[in-house]
């Protein structure tokens, strides 16, 4: 039967592991979220070792000078856990404000593979969803190409402000652009018309 003591070292091997792949994921999530995301179940493991009793017992052993010299331990620094721990749900929490974003202009870019452009010479028109955070996008047309990116686009036609359901209504075609724009449910700040040309366009 195995003894308390290497009990303690195989449970402090694996939690070193996992915490020296969440700092590795999380270092990388700007460029891949979702690599953060899959891991967050391994994440939750080392939550709940740093709130158990056993991860008492393991900071005891060490504070006795039990436990191997060349064992890393960095689980049981109170900080370095409590800090990795806190970016994470900082990082996840940046990421969700920016799901629905991504996740609208995802139904943009499908659309947008749809739509005919074949008579629009120029249209660019940024669109500001006021309820996220980012919440700008653009779509552009030039060339009879369409193009929409997650990025203000500075010499624009106009720019639209909305809610994201709003939005969503609006290019599905269950609610009109005009009465949006009378009861303020859109905003336009430039060309009106171009606002009016670019809501079809989607439809």
């Amino acid at each position: 039967m195995m003894n308390k003591l290497q009990q303690s070292i195989n449970r402090i091997t694996e939690m070193e592991s996992i915490l020296d792949e969440a700092i590795r994921r999380m270092d990388q999530a700007g460029e891949r979220p979702e690599a953060l995301l899959e891991y967050q179940p391994e994440i939750k493991k080392l939550a709940k070792y740093y709130a158990s009793s056993n991860w008492k017992k393991d900071f005891a052993l060490d504070e006795e000078g039990l436990l191997p010299k060349d064992l890393k331990r960095g689980v049981l620094s109170e900080d370095g856990i409590y800090d990795v721990l806190e970016r994470n749900k900082e990082l996840i929490a940046d990421r969700r404000k920016t799901m629905k974003r991504d996740a609208v202009v995802t139904k943009v870019r499908k659309l947008a593979e749809k739509a005919d452009v074949s008579n629009v010479d120029f249209l660019a028109v940024q669109v500001n969803l006021t309820d996220q955070d980012p919440g700008v996008f653009y779509v552009e047309v030039k060339d009879h190409k369409i193009n929409v990116e997650p990025y203000d686009y500075h010499d624009r036609n106009c720019a639209i402000s909305i809610k994201s359901d709003d939005f969503i209504k609006l290019i599905s075609g269950k609610l009109d652009p005009v009465a949006a724009f009378t009861i303020g449910k859109l905003k336009v700040d430039g060309d009106i018309g171009k606002a009016l040309e670019f809501s079809k366009l989607l439809k």
